[in-house]
């Protein structure tokens, strides 16, 4: 298992709950390898993840701001970006954005949130 703490604690929900990866996925709504892929901290946390997790186990409020806490963590650990299949513009501007990114004010980064947000 990877140093992922939201792996450790999901992996946790699941034994106290007496639960077999298959029964979990199931009631989660998701594919056994997904599930198995986050628990062992290869693969990112679904959206509304968390909010389904607190809810089908009944989570206290306490463990869902564990949870988010450590997903935020996982997340903000370290980015990995594969620019190899991008267009040579594409990649400029992740370079660009990389080496500038500790550097840029938050209202910058507020611009670029709006425009990204619109590509979608």
């Amino acid at each position: 298992m990877k140093n992922n703490s939201f792996a450790i604690l999901l992996r946790g929900i699941r034994k106290e709950n007496n639960e077999v990866l298959y029964n979990m996925a199931k009631r989660m709504n998701i594919s056994v390898s997904y599930l198995s892929s986050i628990e062992i901290g290869e693969r990112k946390i679904p959206k509304n993840f968390i909010a389904k997790l607190v809810k089908i186990y009944n989570l206290p409020e306490e463990k869902k701001l564990e949870l988010i806490k450590s997903a935020d963590e996982d997340l903000t650990r370290k980015v990995v970006l594969d620019l190899s299949k991008t267009t040579p513009l594409a990649k400029r501007v992740g370079i660009i954005f990389a080496r500038k990114f500790p550097t840029i004010k938050n209202s910058a980064l507020e611009e670029i949130t709006k425009i990204l947000d619109k590509e979608k």
